[in-house]
């Protein structure tokens, strides 16, 4: 029988679409008591040559979506309606966007006066519309407008409210001499987020389409994980062409930055002249094969030294700054496809000029399953960013 909202007995189901910077997942899973299940997935890459071309770009991943799209119609509608518990007329639709389809950033407002004041749903309004101004007016935000067109601000939500200097949950109505508001901002282009929604919603009609962002998604769910959610940390995602940051500092998300270094600067040093995504990835996987000993240890090869150590340094430097003179974060939540989280992990505890062996700069841990996973294997498991988002869905 049919309950509210279309669920079976309790199980929620779910299609999911990861639109990344090199490739797009789509997947349909289902959430029971007894915990997460994903019933079919795909990931297809797009775009190795022609990032440089936005238009070109753009147009690839339309076309890798719709693809996508069309598979988890077909194949895996097929798949999933072998388990009786999935209930595609109750289908929640989730799609993600990751850099550099998005942008984000983290507002903070004040309000302030002599004698207490109280805290009202229209005092809060003009905080979050203060924040919107000043995050579109950003020279950030414009020189991202004039790449990837008009914004559309698709999340706004609350990461911390402060009374008086104390962190509350529950403010409507009280009263206070200051007011301070701080709240997650994320941007996407109009015409982007516009043609989404039409492809996805030409594949799966009659169902409303949920728009979130990688690192909003993935943070929700880290606050509430006892080890990363109660200590200052920094969730890393390696994209294809951008890595981004996202700061944890005791259960808050704080601050957010982006690098543009990812994937597509491995693949490009481990075959310069590869002529597709599948040649590159075969090739980097090659040298990474090549270089892991039989007990497991990576030595990170030649060939990759120079764009990991950009890499580094660049994240090390956005860093520094996204902190404002405080000292940063040791730990490090790393989001890396599982083929090559190891070489981000390694290049990161190397030691520096300021640090040894014994003591790194960053302690880096694993998020989800992405530390082991086979080059060979093509298990439900090995999509890391699906399952990702399947455990962040409800936070």
């Amino acid at each position: 029988m049919l309950l509210k909202h279309g669920m079976k007995s309790g199980t929620r189901s779910y299609a999911l679409f990861d639109i990344g910077a090199a490739s797009v997942g789509a997947a349909l899973a289902i959430r029971t008591a007894e915990g997460d299940m994903v019933l079919w997935h795909t990931r297809l890459s797009y775009a190795y040559h022609s990032a440089n071309d936005y238009t070109r770009y753009e147009r690839a991943m339309y076309a890798t979506l719709l693809e996508a799209g069309m598979s988890l119609t077909s194949e895996g509608v097929r798949r999933a309606n072998e388990y009786p518990a999935f209930d595609i007329a109750g289908l929640t639709i989730i799609c993600t966007f990751a850099p550099p389809w998005f942008l984000s950033s983290v507002g903070y407002e004040t309000e302030g006066k002599e004698k207490p004041f109280t805290v009202t749903h229209g005092l809060l309004d003009t905080l979050r519309s203060r924040m919107v101004s000043t995050f579109l007016e950003s020279s950030e935000c414009q020189s991202w407008r004039e790449v990837m067109g008009t914004p559309e601000l698709i999340e706004q939500s609350e990461t911390e409210v402060c009374l008086n200097g104390y962190r509350v949950s529950l403010y409507n109505e009280r009263s206070t001499p200051k007011l301070s508001v701080r709240s997650y901002l994320a941007v996407v282009s109009e015409s982007v987020r516009g043609q989404v929604q039409d492809i996805i919603n030409r594949v799966l009609p009659n169902h409303t389409c949920i728009i979130r962002t990688s690192s909003r998604a993935i943070a929700a769910h880290l606050l509430t994980d006892e080890y990363t959610g109660t200590r200052r940390s920094v969730l890393v995602e390696s994209g294809g062409q951008v890595t981004s940051m996202t700061l944890l500092d005791n259960g808050v998300l704080t601050r957010t930055a982006a690098i543009p270094f990812g994937t597509y600067h491995l693949l490009h040093a481990a075959a310069p002249k590869a002529a597709s995504t599948a040649e590159a990835r075969s090739a980097l996987n090659l040298l990474v094969d090549q270089n892991t000993a039989g007990d497991g240890h990576l030595t990170i090869p030649t060939a990759l030294v120079k764009p990991l150590t950009e890499w580094r340094e660049a994240l090390i430097q956005s860093l520094t700054v996204m902190m404002l003179g405080i000292t940063p974060p040791r730990t490090v939540v790393l989001l890396a496809e599982p083929t090559w989280y190891q070489l981000y992990a390694n290049i990161l505890v190397q030691p520096t000029e300021d640090t040894t062996p014994e003591s790194p700069l960053f302690d880096v841990f694993p998020y989800l399953g992405t530390q082991a996973a086979s080059t060979q294997t093509t298990s439900l498991l090995e999509d890391v960013r699906i399952q990702a988002f399947l455990k962040a869905v409800d936070d």
